[in-house]
């Protein structure tokens, strides 16, 4: 049985590996393995949950965008996440999400690789009907994700760099230092596509590059482009319905975090 919110969404995300590797090609050997399908489960109340088959990973990311020309320190990259949207609807909508992103730094060894926990956090999206009390309808917390174990890492590392698994050395002494995991921060709706999206602004795109590379404006133009495109089924979810239709009912003059949590109404 084919499920119209799955195909949708599979045809939307075939779109992306392309646009993000016309910015992580070239920049100092780092590269992007991209999942190229997705898998749901079961309907339940009239709604799937779809994540892709395994993290998204970029290797040999830089630090920073503005470093990405010098010899620093490389990060590897990951990010997780999935999508609750209607299964049957001929317009889906998405009521609930999740996306996390862990950074390890990177050295090559001899035999394999060294990673060590460098950071991590999760975005999380509220039930627009059972918004929990205090909690941001959107919002971004430190945390690990269980959806990348080191057994994943190796696993990744060894499908796509070559080596085997017990040559991928990880070190988590850092993840009990990572800092309060207590504070959500109220952002807006920060979907997988959304953090991808953030992560070629701050990791591959250098604004000291715009006069040297006449590509690299348009390049990332046309992420934002396909992030807003009508293709994308998840663009705007129920919890973003919501949240414009708090600040549309007061007739607020201006947007406040105040609207962002379910006490406000």
């Amino acid at each position: 049985m084919t499920i119209p919110s799955y195909a949708k969404l599979q045809r939307y995300w075939d779109g992306w590996d392309s646009r993000l590797k016309q910015l992580i090609s070239g920049r100092n050997g780092a590269r992007l393995f991209f999942p190229t399908a997705l898998q749901h489960g079961e309907i339940v109340d009239g709604k799937i949950t779809i994540r892709p088959v395994a993290p998204i990973f970029i290797h040999n990311a830089p630090p920073k965008a503005s470093s990405s020309r010098g010899k620093s320190t490389r990060l590897a990259i990951f990010i997780a996440g999935s999508f609750e949207v209607s299964a049957a609807d001929e317009q889906p909508c998405m009521h609930k999400a999740d996306c996390n992103v862990t950074f390890y730094t990177c050295k090559p060894e001899p035999e394999g690789f060294s990673l060590k926990f460098f950071d991590a956090m999760h975005f999380d999206f509220e039930a627009a009907q059972s918004q929990t009390a205090f909690h941001p309808i959107f919002h971004v917390q430190r945390g690990v994700s269980r959806e990348v174990s080191d057994d994943t890492v190796r696993d990744l590392f060894q499908e796509h760099l070559h080596t085997s698994r017990d040559k991928v050395v990880i070190n988590n002494e850092q993840v009990q230092d990572l800092g309060t995991p207590y504070l959500r921060l109220p952002t807006p709706q920060l979907d997988m596509f959304s953090v991808m999206t953030l992560i070629m602004a701050d990791f591959f795109c250098n604004g000291g590059d715009i006069s040297q590379d006449k590509q690299l404006v348009p390049r990332f133009r046309a992420i934002l482009d396909y992030l807003r495109h009508e293709a994308n089924i998840i663009r705007e979810g129920h919890g973003s319905r919501t949240l414009k239709g708090r600040i549309e009912a007061e007739r607020a003059q201006h947007m406040s975090a105040a609207h962002w949590y379910a006490e406000c109404t």
